[in-house]
């Protein structure tokens, strides 16, 4: 079963985001006032839930939206840079596209 990527990134995110914080599943769920299988079938992916209970998860990890999704309000040369090299990016071929996200993405990772 190939899952969305929205749901995929968000379960990801929760589960990033708790394991930051040293909360297990049982702490958060009661922090945001939901059961534990709540938790753990969200970061399984095994059920589509409602945007409110997101916003409950968002706000039980003391975070802002703009936080959870890592959204940034850019400045006009920034956010410039940041369509320049999404346009570079998508013409080149697709595997070239992928070694250079992995390396990105290795990159970053090794930054924090």
């Amino acid at each position: 079963m190939e899952y969305n990527k929205l749901q995929k990134h968000i379960a990801f995110r929760i589960r990033e985001c708790r394991k930051a914080q040293g909360l297990s599943q049982e702490k958060l769920s009661e922090i945001a006032g939901l059961g534990v299988k709540a938790i753990q079938n969200i970061e399984n992916m095994k059920y589509d839930f409602k945007i409110k209970t997101l916003e409950s998860v968002i706000k039980a990890l003391n975070l802002t939206v703009e936080e959870f999704f890592n959204l940034q309000s850019f400045e006009s040369d920034r956010e410039d840079s940041s369509e320049v090299l999404f346009e570079n990016l998508t013409k080149l071929p697709k595997d070239k596209q992928g070694k250079i996200i992995s390396s990105f993405n290795e990159i970053v990772k090794n930054i924090k």
